[in-house]
């Protein structure tokens, strides 16, 4: 019996489409599951609080670098003007 490549192409074409067929039966039948219908809720809400936590945590770090940012500009500030006035006003020193 000589070996027939067309047959054996048109055999395996055949699996490929039985096996699609079954897995397409199978996706509709998950699709319609209350179960996976649930799992599939639970993970998109366990994501969508994940992607909540850190957009805080990222929040909180740039309101905290403001605020040390805001804290070194004032105390530049400050010593700025001291030494300034230390300038302007010598006989108001505290020295006296």
């Amino acid at each position: 019996m000589p070996f027939d490549k067309k047959r054996e192409l048109e055999w395996r074409e055949r699996l490929k489409k039985m096996r699609r067929e079954k897995q397409a039966k199978r996706r509709a039948a998950l699709a319609g599951d209350p179960r996976v219908k649930a799992m599939k809720l639970a993970l998109k809400e366990r994501l969508h609080a994940g992607y909540e936590r850190e957009k805080e945590r990222r929040k909180a770090i740039a309101a905290e670098q403001k605020r040390r940012r805001h804290e070194r500009k004032t105390a530049a500030r400050s010593e700025r003007d001291a030494a300034l006035k230390k300038l302007t006003h010598p006989a108001t020193d505290d020295e006296r």
